[in-house]
C-alpha cells in the first residue's frame, strides 16, 4: 500500500482517524505502507504502473480520467471521502473586472460545470453517492492547522519513507 505525504495523504489520515478511529490507524501500519512525496496523480499513475498495488490517497478524477483511457484503475469510496471544495477567484483590480466576472459566472453555471465534469473533474453540485467531509468545515485557521499537524505526525509515523 502506498500513501503520499502531500496535503492529499494528510487529509486522508484525517479521515481516516476521524472515522475509523486511532485503532484502526494502528491496525494499519502493519500493512507496510510506503510513503511517497509525491502528488495524487503521480500516486495515481504509480498504482497503474503496477508499482504500487493500493492507495487510499488517490483522486476520483485522476483514477476514472486514465480508466477511461484504458488504465487498470478503479477508484471506490472510502465511508467518507476528504473533498476539496475548490473555488473560483476574481484578482482584486483584475485589468479586465467585468470580463473575470463573465469568465466566473462561465465556469460556475451549467455549460462552465459540464465542461469541467467532461474533463473528469466533477461537480460540488453533483451526487457521486459517497459522503463527502470536509476537513476544514468548522475549524478556524489555527484549530485546522493543528489538526493537519496531528495528521501528518500520525501519517510519517505509520509507513516507510520512499
Amino acid at each position: 500500500m502506498g500513501m503520499t505525504t502531500s496535503e492529499t495523504g494528510v487529509r486522508m489520515m484525517g479521515a481516516m482517524l476521524k472515522f475509523k478511529g486511532e485503532e484502526f490507524v494502528r491496525k494499519l501500519k502493519a500493512q507496510d505502507i510506503s510513503l511517497q512525496s509525491i502528488s495524487g496523480r503521480a500516486m495515481a499513475d504509480l498504482v497503474i504502473s503496477g508499482e504500487v498495488p493500493i492507495s487510499p490517497s488517490i483522486f476520483r478524477d485522476h483514477a476514472m480520467e486514465s480508466k477511461l483511457k484504458g488504465a487498470p484503475i478503479d477508484w471506490i469510496a472510502m465511508e467518507a471521502v476528504p473533498t476539496n471544495a475548490g473555488a473560483t477567484a476574481i484578482l482584486y483590480c483584475a485589468p479586465h473586472p467585468h470580463g473575470a466576472l463573465l469568465l466566473a459566472d462561465y465556469i460556475l453555471g451549467p455549460e462552465g460545470q459540464k465542461i469541467l465534469e467532461d474533463l473528469q473533474f466533477g461537480s460540488p453540485a453533483k451526487d457521486f453517492g459517497f459522503k463527502r467531509w470536509y476537513p476544514e468545515a468548522g475549524l478556524n485557521t489555527e484549530q485546522y492547522d493543528k489538526e493537519a499537524s496531528r495528521w501528518q505526525k500520525t501519517l510519517r509515523e505509520m509507513g516507510r519513507k520512499n
